[in-house]
């Protein structure tokens, strides 16, 4: 069978009720369905075709040829992820361009990034839908997610459940593995927001350069699925990398950042500006002031942090995008608590500030510990480690970084994996020089608690990496593992002496 007459056959059609069967795990598989072989991290699906014979396949999508002796038909392509992409979006009738989608791509500040859009549009009436790190939301109903971007066949699906559900809007975070990977691949977005771009990912992109064309290919993926006059395009100009996607941008352009009089001339005619200024940072919310029309909107935001003025700016941009009021797009976005493990308070009757925050990157840390910074009258003591089987190069910068900007710190385990977690320390302690102000304590809770032993009046301590995740992944094993319940537990027997 040719590769377009299967495409064919599993287009969506008038006579059938279900969308055809499609399954890239050989485990899934049931009588009659497509399988495709898809080659992954750590195991390829092409191992797996006898399962899935086995289990009744009926065509199977494969990059080499395959002997079947009779048992199926077989197709050969060059990419399978693609072709996964492309079967999926055809199975489900290319449910995305049912909706409006708004995806959100950089290094840090998605997730907060996707929350704020999901309240805005709640606000003005929509019925949305959320897909990111965090969780899937359709409506009010969530479930966990694996990856921060779900398989293209997963992420087809769940859009048809949205439009089932009567969903409108999605906000949604596009990683750049989504797009090496083809997960985003026959998706129409409305809107691409980017929020800035930093050391990420090398243990699977080869380099930066290559890191940053793959976050740069999102704007050609737009243009390849949906008509110019339906998208718009936000950039964040104060990071020298987005900025400079600005003349790819694709339909109405936002652009957005801190007041700077020189640049908002150098941008005025090339799109619309929302520029932020009279930033002021505390333990409980941010304020900004930002001049829209002739009219002064005083935000008073309950997220920590002038990073989370960048991804406020970013969302309003989305919610002009749609022509909803400033008003009501302020009034959504100072409704919205703390997302948990993004720079997220955690309170108890300490006289000092404990915040939790995902920063797992070297700007991530850096941002983070800028902003406590601003409203810390004491000193930062700041806990975290990095992930075991990612990218070591960043492991001394984060190093650098925490005693830098941190008055001590405690370095501990993150995810160490298949790592040595001594091993994992060793690398982050390369970047160390002033051995005066810092510890090692590869156990998590007990690093946790002696940071919180030895805070005393106005100090902020930080737990850094890991943030929403409530698990930790060992060699062996994976225990449940929480740093807000760990703080949490402290201050409560604390409290009972």
């Amino acid at each position: 069978m040719e590769y377009t007459d299967l495409l064919k056959e599993v287009s969506w059609s008038a006579s059938k009720n279900l969308p055809a069967g499609l399954s890239y795990d050989s485990r899934k598989v049931k009588p009659g369905d497509i399988f495709i072989c898809i080659k992954g991290f750590k195991t390829d699906g092409h191992n797996y075709v006898s399962q899935a014979l086995s289990q009744g396949a009926r065509i199977i999508v494969s990059e080499k040829p395959l002997l079947l002796n009779g048992q199926a038909e077989l197709v050969v392509v060059d990419n399978t992820r693609k072709a996964l992409s492309e079967l999926g979006a055809a199975c489900y009738n290319h449910p995305s361009s049912r909706l409006k989608v708004y995806g959100v791509t950089g290094t840090n500040g998605k997730t907060t990034t996707t929350y704020m859009i999901d309240h805005i549009m709640k606000k003005a009436g929509f019925k949305t839908g959320l897909i990111g790190t965090m969780e899937i939301k359709i409506d009010d109903k969530t479930e966990k997610t694996k990856n921060t971007t779900p398989e293209s066949l997963d992420l087809q699906e769940i859009f048809y459940k949205m439009v089932l559900d009567g969903v409108d809007t999605v906000a949604m975070e596009v990683s750049s593995h989504a797009l090496s990977l083809y997960r985003v691949w026959n998706a129409f977005f409305t809107g691409v927001i980017y929020t800035n771009f930093s050391q990420d990912h090398l243990d699977f992109h080869s380099t930066l350069e290559d890191y940053w064309k793959v976050k740069a290919s999102f704007l050609s993926l737009q243009k390849e699925f949906i008509s110019e006059k339906e998208v718009f395009s936000v950039f964040n100009k104060d990071d020298p990398e987005v900025i400079k996607l600005l003349p790819h941008g694709n339909g109405q352009k936002f652009i957005y950042g801190l007041m700077n009089e020189k640049t908002n001339m150098l941008y005025r005619e090339q799109g619309n500006i929302l520029m932020a200024y009279d930033v002021s940072c505390a333990p409980g919310g941010t304020r900004f002031n930002l001049n829209r029309d002739g009219h002064v909107y005083n935000f008073n935001l309950k997220l920590i942090g002038v990073f989370n003025v960048y991804n406020a700016l970013a969302a309003i941009a989305a919610g002009l995008a749609q022509n909803i009021d400033l008003s009501l797009i302020k009034e959504a976005i100072e409704e919205l608590p703390p997302v948990k493990g993004r720079i997220y308070p955690v309170y108890g009757e300490q006289d000092f500030t404990c915040i939790v925050d995902y920063a797992h990157t070297p700007d991530g840390l850096k941002k983070v510990l800028q902003s406590a910074r601003a409203f810390t009258k004491g000193r930062i003591i700041t806990v975290f480690g990095c992930g075991g089987d990612r990218d070591k190069s960043k492991r001394p910068v984060m190093g650098h970084i925490g005693v830098t900007l941190s008055d001590y710190i405690i370095i501990t385990s993150d995810n160490p994996r298949s790592e040595d977690p001594l091993a994992i320390i060793r690398d982050i302690e390369a970047g160390i020089t002033n051995t005066s102000r810092y510890v090692v304590e590869p156990d998590r809770k007990r690093a946790i608690e002696k940071a919180l032993d030895i805070a005393d009046r106005g100090d902020c301590v930080i737990v850094a990496g890991k943030g929403h995740e409530d698990y930790q992944i060992f060699a062996d094993k994976t225990v449940h593992f929480d740093d807000s319940e760990i703080i949490r537990e402290y201050f409560e027997l604390a409290g009972r002496k």
